[in-house]
């Protein structure tokens, strides 16, 4: 071996030894009676919170508080020193306080967390601010306020209104009884199982919404967007990601800009915007309404009885409308550059012109307007 590399191992080995450290970890416990309906507060950072509602009348406080040092005997010093506060009041509040901060946490060779499981009664409402750790709920039957950061955001089995803040991480929430409501930033956002709302404010991740019963409203950018097997009131507005939405229960308003937008078997009406990207609209059984920019338009309606008007206007691409046998409009069709075809037979009134058209299709019951720039338009028949 020679003397260069018994230099460079020897480097590596007092390296090792300087970075070598122990690890020391203190358990705290506590548990404190509380009114029926009165709030938990817990501020926190540097730690995970873990909460569990049950059908009790008193709040369980378990704490692991873990140090790392250069030595066991400098990192218990350190944890003996921190103290968990559980204090009765207007409800109960829970925190972490740390002695001289600026001598306990200025030094480089020494790390700390606190870990808190809580078991709380289940109809106590909560405020959980935390940072820097995973915040899981599950079980609280209350209104729920959490903030969190740099750490992932877990809800579920819940009821009540809820409230969720994050950023830099996800939020999931799976089953609510209940309205929810979402806001982050730099995560993504997973939402499910909910019988109430769902209202979601999200950037630069994407959002995931299914099984959400009573209205679901998401406004998100740079990031695609799913919405399925929901109802209620839908609005979607996304930009710079792909939006999809499939088996929507109620009448959908949607705009997004640079990305495919794909809206199939929606039992309401479509009110749809897009720019550079194609737009899918399937099964629609009301009225459709579709403005589109430098993307392809396929729209395919279901509708059976009753008047469900048809509006569809794009650029620079093609535009399909998909009508059943039986369907009835008066049409009005225009494009630039380009022609106007029909499966139909139409009846046609005024001067005419390959590319428009103006006349009846069956006994005309209802509107349909059909308007391009540079592109075809096509009147077809039956499903895809």
């Amino acid at each position: 071996m020679t003397r260069k590399i018994r230099l460079v191992l020897f480097s590596l080995l007092v390296a090792l030894c300087a970075s070598a450290r122990d690890e020391y970890t203190r358990a705290f416990d506590k548990s404190v009676p509380i009114s029926n309906g009165e709030r938990i507060s817990i501020e926190h950072k540097f730690g995970d919170i873990v909460i569990h509602g049950r059908p009790q009348q008193n709040v369980v406080v378990h704490a692991d508080i873990r140090i790392s040092a250069p030595d066991t005997s400098l990192a218990k010093q350190y944890a003996d020193q921190v103290e968990i506060l559980v204090e009765p009041g207007a409800g109960v509040a829970i925190r972490a306080r740390y002695p001289d901060a600026q001598r306990f946490f200025g030094r480089h060779d020494v790390s700390f967390s606190v870990r808190y499981d809580l078991t709380v009664p289940e109809t106590s409402p909560l405020s959980v601010r935390n940072a820097f750790g995973t915040v899981s709920v599950e079980g609280v039957k209350a209104p729920s306020e959490i903030y969190n950061s740099h750490g992932e955001l877990r809800f579920r089995d819940g009821r009540g209104a809820q409230r969720l803040e994050n950023s830099f991480a996800s939020v999931r929430v799976s089953g609510n009884a209940g309205d929810v409501a979402i806001e982050n930033t730099n995560g993504g956002v997973d939402a499910s199982g909910v019988t109430g709302s769902v209202t979601i404010r999200n950037r630069f991740a994407g959002v995931t919404v299914a099984r959400v019963s009573n209205g679901v409203s998401v406004t998100n950018n740079n990031g695609p967007v799913s919405v399925v097997d929901s109802g209620g009131a839908g609005y979607i507005k996304n930009s710079f990601g792909a939006v999809t939405v499939r088996n929507f229960r109620g009448d959908l308003v949607l705009a997004n800009g640079y990305g495919q937008v794909d809206a199939s078997n929606v039992t309401g009406s479509v009110d749809l915007k897009n720019a550079f990207g194609r737009v899918l609209a399937e099964g629609v059984t009301g009225a459709i309404q579709i403005r589109n920019q430098n993307g392809a338009i396929d729209a395919y309606s279901s509708s059976s009885g009753g008047c469900k008007p048809i509006t569809l206007h794009t650029s620079f691409s093609g535009l399909r409308v998909h009508l059943p046998p039986e369907a009835s409009y008066r049409v009005y069709a225009k494009t630039s550059f380009s022609h106007v075809r029909s499966d139909f037979p139409l009846t046609v009134s005024g001067a005419l012109s390959e590319g428009e058209v103006s006349g009846s299709l069956g006994s005309g019951q209802c509107e349909m307007r059909l308007t391009n720039n540079n592109g075809a338009i096509e009147i077809l028949k039956g499903n895809p």
